[in-house]
């Protein structure tokens, strides 16, 4: 057995010197068959070895083969040390021999491979180097054009260099240099700059270069006039280049953007290159990015001008985890995956703040949203990261390794089928499958451990219906798939294995911006199905099942009436951003008694129809956002049949004008109201509350120590707001206009408040002296005061007060001992549950209790 493992480590050097090759060039095409067929002889080699090492991962190798560089040689190597161990071991002598039998084949595949170096060398000679070069060169190439949809965090630096653009400079002609590692952004950053107002109407003209690693000065000239105009300068010389050059900027202020610089030593070159500029008109300026800061030594020396320049640092958090949650969540909600979060920050944090990383880390994570890949991610991959230029490297890696099916070179769908064991897979650009037959090779019906599945074609491309409809067939997963997701399908129909009913475990169906889409499968024929997703869609007609999102089909006018009656295990049921959507002579819609979720959105006039809905006695939360065709919530009578709804949220219902017959709702114990400015509208006209506060026994069961959150004071003169008398909890937002509290409605609620929160409170001038009536308040929370200058007597009860940005008179008033309004906050009974921060915009400070019930101040 050692003399067997001993001629494979002899033979190692020229499986090496193969792969070397391979590595160096273009991948193998169809036309040399012989390599070919010796890669595909090796990989049968090593599978026949994975057969008897079941501790060496399968997929492992099916991907070194596919990749065809460096990871076959650590392979091979793995499986020689693998070797070695088990020699040492004691096996059953079958074990032995179908060990000898591995290393024998791949003995075999070493040994034919000496013939093949020469075919190599052939394959891959400077022709074909030169050619991966120019493609190499072609995927960095940038242009003006901002690429990215949305820019996040880096409008402070945008702003930072505008400034610097059009303020004159010491020099005529002055350069500024964006550094940073690759991936932060830098050539975005330079985007953002090029299509500002400010620097368009400043500069003329203004001309974008890409240069990249290959520094000349002639082909760099050539790209600058060419900017700077619609015409084609050939091959003109230097010499001629530079003379048009110098005529079309000598009296005009230019502005020269050089992307991705990496040359900072051809000084001859960068000589040859800056001296038609020093001829610009004064206030000209030349901005450049680059990944070595010594490029922004370079220009300043060649300018002879000073040496300005930007250090690019990462995104902050908010803006990371937005660009994170915008690629890792694409195409669903991230509230679906509330388990996802946790581990997506943690992962977002480790890179550091950097745009790309961000990015493509994301989008490996969105392949597959299940808590055991994410954890994988985490703890395999990215705790291996170290921050500097190769964290963009090791992630790129990472997005190339746990690819799940193509993108990597030379990759076949068709080799899925020797992949057993798969549990999740994400199948991407379809479209680049040859044949609806090549797709069959892939034998998803045989993987009975699948569990997910999302099928996704490219959003821009020009296959036909047909094709896709045909190629959606003939990737049947098997009866035991409980997630799928279908994604830019331009298919009219179903797939037939969606039709036939066949998938009796299916839990959960996505499909997202499926336009064509007709012909709906009857999913009352799918037992298990309890979620189904949809956006971007036309359909008319769905079936029955525990949770239903419609969202953003905006070309979708009509759901029939027998949709909403076959709804009998319907629990979540949502509909958003579907404007055009009409009853169409539905008299009443009857959703089912058990459903107890209902998100209402800008649905047209189903919106009403919607909420007039009989029977929701199980309804436990309602959220009515953006429904402009609402004027008033539902008579008593029809609120008095949701006996079990408890939260209630309002937003941005323009129309809204009453409260109907909220006061029914007996068991509502949360009242959120945003946005409705026709409801501020009638308030703005209710009579103030009498002098007289009494107590209030009629709105007994309404919001019952309950919570209300509002963004207009002038709200609680509606009823039955104005009526309330036992509120636990009081939170006013967006009191701009809010100079008094309404001390007679908290007087009325004085024995249940415990909590009273007030935002945005910039024109409150004080706090009222019948604050200390307040006896059950506990927390009290003011932000942006800005004007209160003093405290008044406090209830004994409190225990915990903010005051976020105070006037610094207040500040000085809360001074230990020696401030005026110091006993009413040291008086406080219970100090160790006590905390009191008062924040100006000259700093902060916190009073908080000892543990020995003294009063300590931080600065």
């Amino acid at each position: 057995m050692q003399d067997e493992l001993e001629r494979l480590q002899y033979a190692l050097p020229q499986v090496q010197a193969v792969l070397t090759a391979i590595e160096e060039g273009a991948p193998v095409t169809p036309q040399y068959r012989a390599l070919d067929t010796w890669l595909w002889q090796l990989r049968d080699a090593v599978e026949c070895a994975e057969d008897v090492l079941d501790e060496l991962e399968y997929y492992e190798l099916e991907k070194a083969i596919r990749d065809r560089d460096d990871k076959v040689r650590g392979i091979l190597s793995k499986c020689k040390r693998k070797f070695d161990g088990f020699v040492n071991c004691i096996y059953s002598d079958g074990t032995l021999k179908r060990l000898r039998e591995a290393v024998k084949g791949l003995d075999r595949v070493v040994a034919g491979m000496g013939p093949l170096l020469q075919l190599v060398n052939g394959l891959y000679g400077p022709g074909v180097k030169r050619q991966k070069l120019q493609e190499v060169r072609n995927a960095r190439e940038t242009s003006s054009l901002l690429t990215e949809s949305e820019v996040l965090g880096r409008d402070e630096e945008r702003d930072l260099i505008v400034k610097w653009l059009i303020k004159p400079g010491d020099a005529d002609v002055s350069a500024f240099t964006i550094v940073g590692m690759g991936g932060l952004g830098k050539t975005t950053l330079a985007q953002l700059v090029y299509r500002n107002e400010s620097v368009q109407d400043y500069f003329d003209p203004i001309m974008w270069v890409c240069v990249s690693q290959d520094f000349d000065a002639v082909a760099i000239t050539r790209k600058m006039l060419e900017g700077a105009s619609s015409e084609s300068f050939g091959d003109m010389s230097l010499n001629a280049l530079h003379y048009i050059l110098k005529q079309k900027i000598s009296s005009k202020r230019f502005l020269l953007m050089l992307d991705d610089v990496w040359n900072d030593d051809k000084t001859m070159e960068w000589e040859k290159l800056v001296a038609p500029l020093k001829l610009g008109q004064r206030g000209s300026k030349i901005l450049l990015t680059t990944r070595m800061d010594s490029v922004a030594d370079m220009v300043a020396k060649v300018m002879q001008c000073k040496r300005e320049s930007l250090n690019l640092n990462g995104l902050e958090e908010r803006d990371y985890m937005s660009l994170f949650n915008k690629h890792a969540f694409l195409g669903m909600n991230p509230d679906d995956y509330k388990n996802l979060q946790p581990i997506g920050k943690q992962i977002a944090k480790k890179l550091g703040g950097c745009p790309l990383a961000i990015k493509v880390m994301g989008g490996l994570l969105n392949f597959s949203m299940d808590y055991d890949y994410w954890k994988r991610i985490l703890k395999e991959d990215i705790m291996n990261l170290r921050q500097g230029k190769d964290c963009i490297m090791t992630v790129l890696r990472l997005s190339y390794d746990h690819l799940p099916t193509n993108l990597q070179s030379g990759y076949k769908i068709g080799e899925l089928r020797k992949l057993r064991d798969l549990r999740h897979l994400c199948i991407r650009e379809l479209e680049n499958v040859r044949s609806s037959e090549e797709a069959m090779e892939a034998k998803l019906n045989e993987k009975e451990y699948l569990k997910s599945l999302s099928l996704q074609w490219s959003r821009d491309r020009s296959n036909t219906a047909e094709a896709d409809e045909q190629l959606l067939d003939n990737l049947c997963p098997h009866i035991n798939l409980k997630k799928l997701r279908i994604k830019n399908y331009q298919g009219v129909k179903s797939p037939c294995w969606m039709t036939d009913l066949s998938l009796i475990n299916l839990t959960s169906i996505e499909l997202i911006d499926c336009k064509e889409w007709e012909h709906f499968p009857p999913l009352q024929g799918l037992p298990s199905l309890n979620r189904l997703y949809l956006s971007g869609l036309d359909l008319e007609c769905f079936q029955a099942f525990e949770s239903l999102i419609i969202e953003q089909c905006e070309k979708l006018e009509y759901l029939p009436l027998e949709f909403f009656r076959k709804f009998n295990i319907l629990k979540y049921l949502c509909i958003e951003k579907c404007p055009k959507l009409t009853k169409r002579g539905i008299s009443g819609i009857q959703l089912p008694s058990i459903l107890n979720q209902l998100t209402v959105g800008s649905c047209g006039d189903l919106e009403a129809s919607l909420l007039w809905s009989a029977n929701l006695t199980s309804l436990t939360l309602l959220e009515l956002l953006d429904c402009a065709s609402i004027t008033s919530i539902p008579p008593a009578q029809v609120c008095a049949r949701w006996t079990m709804l408890s939260h209630l949220e309002i937003r941005n219902c323009a129309e809204l004008s009453s409260f109907g017959g909220i006061q029914a709702l007996v068991s509502l114990r949360s009242l959120e109201i945003r946005g409705c400015d026709k409801l501020i509208a009638v308030s703005l006209r209710q009579p103030p509350f009498p002098n007289d506060v009494g107590p209030k026994n009629a709105m007994d069961c309404f919001l019952k120590l309950g919570e209300l959150s509002i963004d207009h004071h002038m709200l609680l003169l509606m009823d039955p707001l104005r009526s309330l008398s036992s509120i636990s909890r009081l939170t006013l937002s967006d009191n701009s206009q809010l100079t008094t509290l309404p001390d007679k409605w908290l007087l009325q609620n004085h024995a249940a408040l415990k909590n009273l929160s007030i935002t945005n409170a910039c024109s409150l001038q004080s706090l009222p002296q019948s604050m200390t009536k307040l006896c059950s308040l506990e927390i009290l929370e003011v932000w942006n005061a800005n004007l209160i200058q003093s405290l008044p007597d406090l209830p004994t009860s409190l225990r915990t007060l903010y005051i976020i940005e105070c006037h610094p008179a207040l500040k000085e008033r809360c001074q230990k001992n020696t401030g005026l309004d110091w006993p009413k906050i040291a008086n406080i009974p219970n100090l160790n549950g006590m905390m009191l921060s008062l924040e100006t915009n000259i700093g902060s400070f916190y009073v908080t209790p000892s543990m020995e019930g003294e009063i300590q101040v931080e600065f």
